[in-house]
């Protein structure tokens, strides 16, 4: 994990690195951009978002297995602060579901995981290329589990209330008359314990990875 979050700071400090040319090494006048009329410093959309969840679990008393089809959604509001840089936030519910094992009294269980999630993204992006633009963009995520569904009762009481992770991924959009096509591919990789410390001796930490569409008004 965290080697993935060092190449994605070394891609962020590189993107930006291109993106944008220092003031005092370019003796250029400054381009005046033109922008779309319905272009407004803060945006609003919606998504949906097939994913493919699993339950990290591997420790010395509990192993996870198996990867199992979702689907989530969520609204994006979107701030921007330059040409390049915006900070995104937003609400979304998001499912996961694996099959977990406890391999200290043999149980095997399925369990399913509803949250309801506030994220808190920065995005870089390029300039519009015919109308398309790329970025990336990485954050954090705080989430409130609204629904749970396992097979043992016992376990079910165990689960926490609240969970964090970390997001990253790449986005493109392609720019209407009013209206902005978004295609997105994020990694939500869990960093919180799904379970109370007491219930497995190694931390129960959920993950998925989704392919996301939507528009932005």
């Amino acid at each position: 994990m965290k080697k993935l979050i060092t190449v994605f700071i070394c891609i962020n400090f590189a993107f930006v690195s291109f993106a944008e040319e220092p003031a005092e090494k370019s003796s250029k006048p400054k381009v005046i951009l033109k922008q779309h009329p319905h272009k407004t410093p803060v945006s609003l959309g919606i998504k949906i978002a097939p994913s493919l969840s699993w339950i990290d679990g591997r420790g010395s008393d509990s192993q996870g297995g198996g990867v199992r089809p979702k689907l989530n959604v969520g609204l994006i509001i979107n701030k921007d602060f330059t040409n390049y840089i915006s900070l995104q936030t937003g609400f979304n519910l998001n499912s996961y579901g694996s099959k977990l094992r406890s391999l200290s009294d043999t149980i095997k269980l399925s369990y399913d995981v509803t949250t309801a999630e506030i994220p808190l993204l920065v995005r870089l992006r390029t300039m519009p290329v015919k109308d398309v633009t790329y970025g990336i963009h990485g954050g954090f995520a705080a989430g409130y589990i609204i629904k749970s569904n396992a097979e043992v009762h016992n376990y079910l009481e165990q689960t926490k209330s609240f969970t964090g992770s970390y997001i990253i991924g790449v986005d493109i959009t392609y720019d209407l008359p009013f209206v902005k096509l978004i295609g997105l591919l994020n990694f939500n990789g869990g960093l919180s314990n799904l379970f109370k410390r007491e219930v497995f001796a190694n931390p129960i930490r959920p993950s998925f990875v989704e392919l996301g569409f939507g528009v932005m008004f």
